[in-house]
């Protein structure tokens, strides 16, 4: 699933957007639906080649699109919104796999993992109807809009970010050129590495529960408390970032969250501590990973200007953090039945994340700082309009956010 899926998302925000995303989910659900019907391993790894090809547009094409609706001081709160959904997904999978479990089990000669998959594509398939007549588009061609709103939206955000070029063609020779910039390509590996955090927590969080003595069932119960947490921490920190109009303070802060936790639950049997703790990591690592991860994707997409650069860089971010799901699966087949591996090759990677945020905070203070000079504004200033509309932020005049 993950390799169709990195392939096909480094193109998806030139291929997949509004309605054509919205046959993607479509077709996504119907997979997922089918894949609770497979007779063989063949058939199944199929289905799962196929999820990742339509669901690599979904994720870097709502961002994408998103990323032209707002100013900075407006972004945070909104892509904390569709972020944490994702959360209360989880928290729904969770309730659905207890209900399943306990009532469905071998009903009508079927596992309880086919009805899990049966019940998820029937919902994404419905779920993808209402998108249809939902989902926007850029600005320019928004069909909700009348002229005097679709100008106001354009005229708006050209005064913070510029032109968009959104009538502008690229060639690839334009976006080899945009993937040369640090701006772009360390954000990639950044998001790679926050992702490989979440997707760890992801695949052992249930398993952990029962290091702290819950049944199956009580740890899926108990897990929908982490996520409803774990949602409105999302929402608050959103919110407060926007309010402050400061991003790397919160990511840094979430990432130090989760680093504790992944710490205190690798060294759980050293410490010799109690189960109520060991619950309790839980919750600082849903809270920081998954609020670390949005944030950063939106700090680097709104330092960004123009689409050439925003697609480039939005694309590259999904598509390595979706990267990350198949390291971390491959740590969990890998691991120990005390999850010391998992635990451990988590920390570590928050670790590097943390590093790299600071790397990208002293990236952007540089590049402020160059654009302060004189030298620079008069190099710019010479460039032809197209070139300057296709380098975006790398006008003198707009200022990285830290």
């Amino acid at each position: 699933m993950w390799n169709s899926a990195v392939l096909l998302t480094l193109t998806s925000t030139y291929v997949l957007l509004s309605r054509a995303s919205t046959i993607s989910v479509l077709f996504y659900g119907a997979l997922v639906l089918a894949s609770g019907f497979v007779k063989s391993y063949s058939g199944y790894v199929v289905c799962e080649f196929f999820h990742g090809v339509f669901q690599s547009g979904c994720d870097s094409a709502v961002f994408y699109i998103l990323a032209h609706y707002y100013e900075r001081r407006e972004s945070q709160k909104r892509i904390s919104y569709l972020y944490s959904t994702q959360h209360i997904a989880i928290l729904v999978n969770n309730v659905v796999c207890y209900g399943i479990n306990l009532h469905m089990h071998n009903r009508y000669g079927l596992e309880t993992w086919r009805w899990l998959l049966i019940i998820q594509g029937s919902i994404t398939m419905g779920t993808s109807i209402i998108l249809f007549f939902v989902l926007p588009d850029f600005p320019e061609g928004m069909r909700f809009f009348t002229n005097n709103e679709t100008l106001f939206i354009v005229k708006k955000l050209e005064v913070y970010f510029g032109k968009s070029g959104y009538n502008i063609s690229f060639s690839r020779e334009d976006v080899t050129e945009t993937l040369k910039d640090p701006m772009i390509w360390l954000p990639g590996i950044t998001a790679m590495f926050l992702g490989c955090v979440t997707y760890v927590f992801t695949f052992i969080e249930t398993i952990s529960f029962s290091f702290a003595g819950y049944s199956l069932e009580g740890a899926m119960e108990r897990a929908t408390y982490t996520w409803i947490v774990g949602f409105f921490y999302i929402l608050i920190t959103g919110h407060m970032s926007d309010y402050f109009g400061k991003r790397s303070p919160f990511i840094i802060a979430s990432s130090i969250f989760s680093l504790y936790g992944l710490l205190v639950l690798r060294y759980a049997d050293y410490l010799s501590l109690r189960n109520a703790w060991r619950y309790s990591t839980n919750f600082l690592i849903a809270c920081g990973s998954y609020s670390a991860f949005p944030h950063f994707i939106g700090w680097a997409t709104f330092n960004l200007c123009g689409h050439l650069r925003r697609s480039v860089a939005t694309s590259l971010m999904i598509s390595l953090s979706d990267l990350s799901g198949l390291y971390g699966l491959f740590v969990l087949l890998n691991n120990n039945a005390e999850l010391t591996k998992a635990t451990t090759v988590g920390y570590i990677w928050e670790i590097v994340a943390i590093v790299l945020v600071f790397g990208y905070v002293f990236l952007v203070y540089h590049e402020n700082k160059k654009k302060r000079s004189a030298e620079y504004k008069d190099n710019f200033h010479s460039l032809s309009e197209r070139k300057k509309i296709s380098m975006g932020d790398k006008n003198p005049s707009f200022d990285y956010m830290y």
